[in-house]
């Protein structure tokens, strides 16, 4: 006898997303300030097309905000990025 069982399971990527203010507990108002924003995935599959966003708070100038990542890509103002893919386990640091 031959039995054929189709079978197929779809892994889903668990994803967590911190902010963080690197100097004091609050902004003061007049300072500069420079959060960390972390996207890891904590798996167990494959995350794709995560878009990250973090918008300049009102009252601020867009143009003085900038922001970097540990995957090459960076910009001015509103960060708005997608990570491609991202393996289980791996982080992106804003």
């Amino acid at each position: 006898d031959c039995v054929d069982i189709d079978y197929s399971a779809t892994t889903d990527a668990d994803l967590l997303i911190t902010k963080t203010l690197n100097s004091g507990a609050t902004y003061t108002a007049g300072l500069d300030a420079i959060y960390t924003i972390t996207v890891t995935n904590r798996g167990p599959g494959v995350a794709t097309n995560i878009a990250v966003q973090d918008l300049v708070p009102a009252g601020l100038t867009a143009a003085d905000a900038t922001w970097y990542s540990s995957n090459n890509t960076n910009g001015t103002g509103d960060l708005n990025d997608v990570i491609a893919s991202m393996l289980p386990n791996t982080t992106v640091t804003y």
